[in-house]
């Protein structure tokens, strides 16, 4: 199980998988909340991409893209036609996608300033006597 916990101002892609004889399944909690928003829902079907070779990537798009202020967890299953006990392992590639806003600018920081004397620090050691 792999679990992505996402801030405000974050979305979650999936940029793409690779094709396997299993499902991926989805549970989403709101972070600041804690309310169970979805419970094991299929993301993906092996069964629905029977004409995709074992292997192949498949791309991700807008049906893969989840809002931010909520942990994610996700888990490979077994098909229900396979009848197998455990699901095969699906690589999954995710996106974590952060939205900054001009108002999320710093100007003034106590860090900013010791960042801009360690760069003058810098400078002036490195000038020749």
């Amino acid at each position: 199980e792999t679990t992505v916990s996402l801030l405000p101002n974050q979305a979650l892609e999936i940029a793409s998988l690779v094709m396997a004889r299993a499902r991926v399944l989805m549970s989403a909690r709101g972070d600041s909340s804690g309310r169970l928003l979805a419970e094991d829902a299929v993301l993906f079907d092996g069964d629905a991409h029977f004409a995709t070779p074992l292997g192949h990537p498949i791309e991700g798009g807008a049906a893969w893209r989840f809002p931010g202020d909520t942990v994610y967890s996700f888990k490979a299953a077994p098909l229900s036609s396979s009848g197998a006990a455990v699901g095969e392992a699906v690589s999954v590639q995710f996106r974590v996608v952060s939205v900054f806003e001009a108002a999320d600018e710093l100007h003034a920081h106590p860090l900013l300033d010791a960042l801009a004397d360690a760069k003058a620090a810098q400078r002036s050691a490195a000038l020749p006597p």
